[in-house]
């Protein structure tokens, strides 16, 4: 075989495509579950004070959405800017347009707290780039995804120059830390994070960029000693943040601002859970290598349904309060206001809503696979 032909073949072979990071998986998996958390736990006030077994818990599942900033980070800047507002298009804009459909829709049935939406007022919000559809609250991640994904060149530019310095990643973070934490201490009206536009974007792009470090210097993070100092900072971080929370209610009952992802309390408690994920999960050799194996790809096939758990769990809550389910879970598992009650019940409802969300979500899967055969079968049988 002659060398042109060699280099000839090499050229036309495909690119092996990078198979999914276990560890960053699990993370993922993680967020997923922390939201559910976010958005299962029975109110914190209670007769009008705060109980602080139900902030602790309100603290625990208060950073979904911030893991999931720095698990975009990990990979993110791998990409071009091309191939990443394409993601944006593909993963995240028309998913955003069918679930506000969905929205709409739901809007309409005849149940408790259910209007047809105001649709000027829905596509005046969206020329402003918020989300406008009543009961789908929680599209606020998507538009600021979208957001982070144009800032791509400048995110991409700053990490490229902390990856050339120690001492400028060093100092980045330690800024940023204490720009939060400075932040935190005026309850969040020194910058006014939000939810929405630049105001959300910005926090965003800052825990990006620290999952991108975190994920560099993934080889500092291994061994269960590691996950698990990382476990129990992320439990003992929690405890403090409850009781400066409930200081926060003490002085004014609306300040919930140490229970937002976008607090010094949220990145750090983040950071934590991205980095027991990368040091929970190592490669094994000999007889255990075939069980790690089958491990890690349960954890990557349940990760790859968390995207589609986020859009689909907020709607199922939404009809299971309306219908009251909630609320006789409540009358059955709260005996009392005390943590083990309350921390029952959001496991419980928790439990529940990631079951059914799980599967509306593989059936949304298994019909788009169906409609990806009828449309291009020659790109699913390969």
């Amino acid at each position: 075989m002659t060398q042109s032909t060699t280099m000839a073949l090499t050229r036309s072979r495909p690119k092996k495509k990078r198979g999914r990071d276990a560890r960053v998986e699990l993370v993922r998996l993680i967020a997923c579950l922390i939201v559910l958390l976010c958005h299962s736990y029975p109110p914190v006030i209670i007769n009008g004070e705060p109980a602080f077994g139900r902030v602790f818990i309100a603290c625990l599942g208060a950073d979904g959405v911030g893991i999931f900033w720095m698990v975009i980070g990990c990979f993110l800047f791998s990409s071009t800017y091309g191939k990443t507002l394409k993601r944006g298009f593909t993963r995240i804009f028309i998913p955003l347009v069918l679930a506000s459909l969905l929205g709409i829709a739901m809007n309409s049935l005849p149940l408790p707290g259910f209007v047809p939406s105001d649709i000027p007022a829905v596509l005046n919000d969206f020329l402003q780039w918020r989300n406008g559809v009543i009961g789908m609250d929680h599209l606020w991640y998507l538009y600021v995804n979208l957001l982070v994904f144009l800032f791509f060149p400048v995110l991409k530019w700053i990490a490229d120059g902390l990856d050339r310095s120690r001492v400028a990643t060093i100092l980045f973070m330690a800024a940023t830390l204490g720009f939060f934490i400075v932040n935190d201490l005026t309850s969040n009206h020194l910058a006014g994070f939000s939810h929405y536009l630049f105001r959300a974007a910005i926090p965003a792009s800052i825990e990006v960029i620290w999952g991108h470090i975190l994920y560099r210097n993934r080889k500092h993070f291994h061994g269960w000693i590691t996950a698990a100092a990382a476990l129990a900072g992320f439990v003992f971080l929690n405890l403090a943040r409850a009781r400066v929370q409930m200081k926060h209610f003490a002085a004014d009952p609306g300040d919930a601002s140490a229970l937002y992802w976008y607090s010094a309390w949220g990145m750090l408690a983040s950071a934590l859970i991205l980095i027991f994920g990368l040091a929970a999960i190592r490669p094994r050799k000999g007889a255990k290598k075939a069980v790690e194996a089958g491990a890690e790809s349960m954890i990557c096939a349940a990760a790859s349904y968390s995207f589609l758990i986020y859009i689909v769990h907020f709607p199922i809550l939404r009809i299971l309060t309306s219908v009251g389910f909630t609320q006789s879970l409540q009358n059955l598992i709260l005996k009392s206001n005390g943590f083990a009650f309350s921390l029952l019940y959001t496991l419980c409802m928790e439990a529940i809503l990631f079951v059914l969300s799980f599967i509306l979500s593989w059936i949304v899967k298994w019909l788009w696979k169906g409609i990806k055969m009828l449309f291009q079968p020659e790109k699913v049988y390969g």
